[in-house]
């Protein structure tokens, strides 16, 4: 039996590790049966085909990672052989506890944010410290170790002081069927940008909001719209008054492909050196990536992607030339590629 573990809620939230996730169960279920262990609850997964085992809630990020390591340990005590995959801190108890009933173990690290980010301010130092603390103590026990791209292999092995070929890649990926080969945005019409994701310091949100209210603070003709389950107190009273800044929680994923189908551009200000699985998911309706001025990836550049100060006054033109060149990155990060890979790397 596989068992997927993950704090995250998968089913009612929107991000990198909550698609990631469900994928990984939704393709292991081709082969064997899955316990798909989560913040919103257990449910069984055979074939693609979902059932609840057993719901229930959690009330902030510690809490879903104390619960789902408890239900993760009892899954394992109840199933004795088992297939262990673990999305952030989450295994701890398992992989020290019943070691000799997991007869293979892998941790998925999306961004690494707490490796490659600086530490500003003690707050974020102690809190960094401590997740570097508890991911070392999981890759003690971690029979392999998957990151999104190779170019990080070696800063990962190095700073975990790991053998390299205990290290996979496995690539983000889109799940949109139906790629859109033409963007959205006509000249004339509103320039809608859309910030999605879960706040988390990578993103630099606080960091947008700025530069948006700098550049084009309640001018009609563009809107920002930020959508994201957790959007910080402090961020939210930034927002308070300007008009041109919609804030959007609690919406479904049909409620946000909606969205994006009839949006113009997607926005990240993201240092994470790998394209955001929420960008190229825009891209694939239609939207054409804005990226910082400052960013620290090597993936975008000034040929598949624009700053948001281009914005007021480029050209349809060279519009319609990003978005051909960011279109032809995603056609090959395909949901059924992305399984296929999965099953050949596992």
């Amino acid at each position: 039996m596989n068992i997927v573990s993950t704090r995250c809620n998968p089913f009612s939230d929107f991000g990198g590790m909550e698609k990631w996730s469900y994928a990984l169960a939704n393709a292991l279920s081709n082969q064997d049966d899955v316990l798909f262990i989560t913040g919103e609850g257990i449910f069984s997964i055979k074939n693609r085909k979902k059932t609840v085992v057993k719901k229930f809630k959690t009330s902030n990020t510690i809490h879903a990672i104390c619960k789902v390591s408890f239900h993760t340990y009892k899954t394992i005590k109840a199933n004795q052989m088992n297939t262990l995959h673990l999305f952030g801190h989450v295994g701890i108890p398992s992989l020290y506890l019943q070691n000799n009933l997991i007869s293979k173990s892998s941790f998925y690290g999306l961004g690494y944010e707490c490796v490659f980010n600086k530490d500003k301010g003690i707050l974020k130092k102690i809190k960094n410290t401590v997740h570097r603390f508890l991911m070392r103590i999981t890759l003690l026990k971690i029979n392999r170790l998957y990151t999104l791209e190779k170019g990080q292999v070696d800063k990962i092995a190095g700073y975990f002081k790991l053998d390299k070929s205990k290290i996979g890649t496995l690539e983000n990926f889109i799940d949109n069927r139906n790629i859109k080969q033409i963007p959205n945005f006509k000249e004339g019409r509103k320039k809608v940008v859309l910030s999605i994701g879960r706040d988390c310091a990578a993103k630099r949100r606080d960091k947008l909001i700025r530069d948006w209210i700098a550049y084009y603070k309640n001018e009609n003709d563009f809107e920002l719209v930020i959508i994201s389950q957790n959007l910080k107190a402090n961020l939210l009273k930034k927002i308070k008054g300007v008009n041109n800044i919609k804030y959007l929680s609690n919406i479904s994923d049909k409620e946000l492909n909606k969205i994006r189908s009839e949006s113009s551009f997607d926005v990240s200000y993201s240092n994470q050196s790998t394209p955001l699985l929420t960008s190229l998911e825009s891209i694939s309706y239609g939207c054409i990536p804005i990226i910082s001025k400052n960013n620290d990836t090597g993936f975008f550049n000034d040929k598949n992607s624009i700053t948001l100060q281009d914005l007021s006054n480029i050209s349809i033109e060279r519009l319609n030339k990003v978005f051909e060149n960011a279109h032809s990155i995603i056609k090959d990060r395909t949901i059924s590629s992305f399984e296929q890979k999965v099953l050949n790397e596992l």
